[in-house]
């Protein structure tokens, strides 16, 4: 039974990007799980000293993905 405040279209789509990164090797996924980290440490760091901005733009590039080694 799925609670009737969500929306089965984006449960869906949840469930496909799970099923996605449960495929991804392990290096990767703990290389996702620290820039994550880092990403949300230097956010944190950036409200406490008022630097945050509204549309969430950190000011570094994404690395693509066709970059990475492993």
């Amino acid at each position: 039974m799925v609670h009737p405040t969500v929306d089965p279209a984006k449960l869906a789509d949840v469930q496909g990007v799970a099923a996605k990164l449960s495929l991804l090797p392990e290096q990767l996924l703990m290389y996702i799980a620290g820039y994550t980290e880092g990403v949300l440490a230097m956010a944190e760091e950036q409200d406490s000293i008022g630097l945050h901005r509204e549309d969430g733009y950190t000011g570094k590039k994404a690395v693509p993905s066709s970059r990475l080694k492993f």
